[in-house]
């Protein structure tokens, strides 16, 4: 089982360190938004007929694959080749994700908040896409804090803090017998 490091593990953003918190935010969020696509095409959860052809293979995802694929990128500095591996274990761009979560239909549909999915996510996605074009572009002093700044404040569906989520990987990636990264996220609160 995975154990909390303690607040040493994570000190406070300095210039210097940007780089790293900005990649560590891409990859935890990319990793999430593609987890969280998995429900589409659940029949009580959600559902956008322009991907239905993907429905059947994301039902079959559990969340260990991601934790996997993030693994895999768990060094990656390159926007493009983070994503890749999502996009080719979902068949998914993060755009399309977006999309999906944006002009998808999730469930309750007359509820103001989703379980699953909705505007919220299209949002978590929409700034990961320009977090990672931002960081592609070497951005590092204007559009790179400004989208590091709305990530780590974003709302989203689940009740539960992001800072739990990215504790749910840390888990997954310790089932996994993986090591655990060399960065942390302090996402949302306690």
């Amino acid at each position: 089982m995975w154990e909390d490091p303690g607040p040493n593990m994570c000190q406070p953003s300095t210039d210097h360190d940007i780089k790293k918190q900005a990649l560590c935010y891409f990859r935890f969020f990319v990793y999430r938004e593609h987890r969280e696509i998995r429900f589409l095409g659940h029949p009580r959860i959600g559902k956008y007929d322009e991907f239905s052809e993907r429905y059947s293979d994301l039902q079959k995802l559990d969340r260990t694959a991601f934790a996997r694929v993030w693994h895999e990128v768990s060094s990656e500095t390159d926007p493009a080749l983070i994503m890749k591996p999502f996009q080719e274990l979902t068949g998914l761009t993060l755009q399309n994700i977006e999309e999906a979560f944006r002009k998808g239909e999730w469930h309750p549909a007359k509820a103001e908040v989703k379980v699953f999915g909705g505007p919220k996510h299209a949002d978590i996605a929409l700034h990961a896409i320009r977090l990672g074009e931002a960081i592609q572009a070497g951005r590092w002093d204007d559009q790179v804090p400004q989208e590091l700044a709305v990530l780590k404040n974003i709302n989203h569906n689940c009740p539960r803090p992001s800072r739990q989520e990215y504790k749910s990987l840390l888990e997954d990636l310790t089932v996994l017998e993986f090591p655990l990264p060399d960065c942390c996220l302090l996402i949302g609160p306690e």
